[in-house]
């Protein structure tokens, strides 16, 4: 354990500092260089109302676009978050679906909301925005924070109509039968998986990773790796998913030995940046930044770092 230089104590996890998944600056007190925007009226409210204000329009209201609404506006940016979906909070909701913890997460989006409201964020649910929706708005610059979507899997068989999204599944847009291969081990493949094996569907996890939830938070891992099992989910770790029938799924394991899983439903969790609007953007629009999974998929604190990182210093 060691003293930050605000007083706050800092714990050390193997050799890393611990850090939060919803606060930027846990972890980073002793950090001279780090952007603060404490509490008003602290020693810690360091980044000031800026002299040049701009007309930023966001584009995606999940954990990222908010956190960057709310520091960009505090510091007296006009900030417009646009949001595809009748409710913000991007893929929290979809997460919320495997259980009471992750449901919990929703209340930081709704924090994120009210910090907007307060700071003067405009938060617009229902709108989808693309190059003309841009060039029609003219702003100063363009964040575009839209998250992680479902790769597609490049293997015969993926066009079948048993092939889905994780995604869909966890909104309820898709259906799963009772024997599911969920093709993806990290953490959108362990939350979907969770998600199903509890309505009492037989799941199998494939990965191409070694083991399920290599991306997961180390404090958090065997937790989900125990929930599976209690569950009776199977995983297959070092595998590669080859070929998709109508009631199965065909994988292939590290020693090239094949195997054939009763699939009535591939779930595909295999998540990639959902990003193919920014090059169109960059040409009716001089500024534009991406943040959080559109730039790298990773967890949910890189989201909301790069939204208060980049909110404090535009």
């Amino acid at each position: 354990m060691g003293e930050s230089k605000s007083g706050g104590k800092r714990w050390w996890i193997g050799a890393r500092t611990s850090k939060c998944k919803v606060n930027p600056r846990c972890g980073q007190e002793g950090n001279p260089n780090y952007p603060k925007l404490g509490p008003e009226g602290s020693e810690e409210y360091h980044a000031e109302e800026t002299d040049d204000k701009k007309d930023i329009l966001v584009v995606g209201g999940g954990p990222g676009g908010l956190e960057f609404g709310r520091a960009a506006a505090r510091r007296g940016h006009n900030v417009d978050i646009y949001e595809k979906n009748d409710f913000i909070g991007g893929q929290l909701h979809a997460t919320a679906q495997s259980g009471r913890e992750e449901e919990e997460m929703l209340g930081f989006a709704e924090w994120q909301k009210n910090q907007c409201d307060k700071f003067g964020a405009n938060i617009h649910t229902g709108v989808e925005v693309d190059a003309d929706f841009v060039e029609e708005k003219d702003p100063d610059a363009v964040v575009v924070a839209t998250g992680a979507k479902a790769a597609v899997p490049e293997v015969p068989g993926v066009d079948k109509n048993n092939v889905v999204t994780c995604i869909d599944i966890l909104e309820g847009k898709a259906e799963a039968g009772d024997n599911v291969v969920v093709w993806g081990g990290r953490g959108a493949g362990i939350i979907t998986g969770l998600y199903l094996a509890r309505q009492g569907k037989n799941v199998d996890i494939v990965t191409s990773d070694r083991r399920v939830g290599v991306d997961v938070n180390v404090s958090y891992i065997w937790r989900y790796r125990l929930m599976l099992q209690q569950e009776g989910a199977n995983t297959h770790g070092h595998s590669e998913l080859v070929e998709i029938t109508e009631d199965s799924a065909i994988i292939r394991d590290e020693y090239g030995v094949k195997k054939e899983l009763d699939a009535d439903t591939i779930v595909s969790a295999d998540l990639v940046s959902n990003n193919d609007m920014v090059e169109s953007i960059k040409e009716v629009c001089d500024d534009v930044q991406v943040i959080g999974d559109a730039q790298a998929v990773s967890r949910l604190q890189k989201a909301v770092v790069d939204g208060y990182k980049l909110g404090v210093s535009i």
